[in-house]
């Protein structure tokens, strides 16, 4: 299959490089309006005539506008590409996931450039425990990095929006709030070093820091390492400032950190 990825993002980007990893035999090219070589107009006719090709749509905000725009172009052969990303990421994965636990029951492992964002005691909980583990890389060297240290775990690059389209992880744990989850999936922020609450307020505004405290409503959980996070993310529900919705659970930091937080993950990919 070719595909035509509208517009050169970082969706975009991350489009194409899934789809090239996963499927072999795909083909890619860029449409951005940005670019003249490649624009939209610079290429319509070639699209209206390769019949096998499909354009994906790489943007969430922008889908109808640049629906619109294919359209009006004499283009009707295009689809979500976020969505159609996720569902080939699904198809692939579970497909090794069912190979390890035909419940299909895995984690997600949001692994970034940050600090302390590897997982590496929750990494070998789980594996000790024999629960299929999904590494979601936000470069192309993480990617990498992980997998070739993991071969038997899947490994997927998603840097922006394509991340709340995967649906098929059972719990996924994050140490940054900069994310959001599919509703389906259990969510988890395991806050490391600055991203404590109370550790924020030493080096920030309370105005900045209330923005970031915020942020952390897409989540279903939060590991807790101190009393005193626990006690602050508590005031901060009664205060309104978070959601009822949120649950806290209390972890060690660190040395108990991969017994507590891993049973904890562990215990909440069962439950699901």
């Amino acid at each position: 299959m070719h595909y035509y990825i509208y517009p050169k993002n970082w969706d975009g980007e991350d489009i194409a490089f899934n789809l090239s990893y996963f499927d072999k035999e795909s083909t890619i090219h860029f449409i951005d309006d940005k670019d003249e070589e490649i624009s939209l107009k610079q290429q319509a006719e070639k699209i209206k005539q390769d019949k096998e090709s499909l354009v994906l749509i790489a943007s969430k905000y922008r889908y109808f506008d640049l629906a619109g725009k294919l359209e009006s172009a004499g283009i009707v052969n295009y689809v979500d590409g976020l969505k159609f990303c996720a569902s080939k990421l699904s198809s692939y994965c579970l497909v090794k996931i069912a190979r390890k636990n035909q419940e299909k029951l895995c984690v997600g492992l949001l692994v970034t450039q940050l600090p302390h964002s590897e997982h590496v005691r929750y990494v070998d909980f789980l594996l000790a425990k024999n629960i299929p583990i999904v590494f979601i890389a936000t470069n192309q060297s993480s990617f990498e990095k992980y997998a070739q240290n993991y071969p038997d775990e899947c490994v997927i690059l998603v840097r922006c929006d394509l991340l709340e389209y995967i649906d098929f992880l059972t719990v996924v744990c994050a140490t940054t709030h900069y994310a959001k989850f599919h509703s389906n999936v259990i969510s988890i922020l395991n806050p490391q070093g600055l991203l404590d609450p109370v550790q924020n307020y030493f080096y920030l505004n309370r105005e900045k820091v209330d923005v970031l405290i915020g942020s952390r409503i897409n989540f279903d959980y939060i590991f807790c390492h101190t009393k005193e996070m626990l006690e602050f993310y508590k005031y901060k529900i009664k205060d309104g400032f978070l959601s009822n919705s949120l649950k806290f659970i209390p972890v060690g930091y660190p040395s108990l950190d991969s017994y507590l937080g891993g049973g904890a993950i562990y215990s909440l990919c069962k439950r699901k």
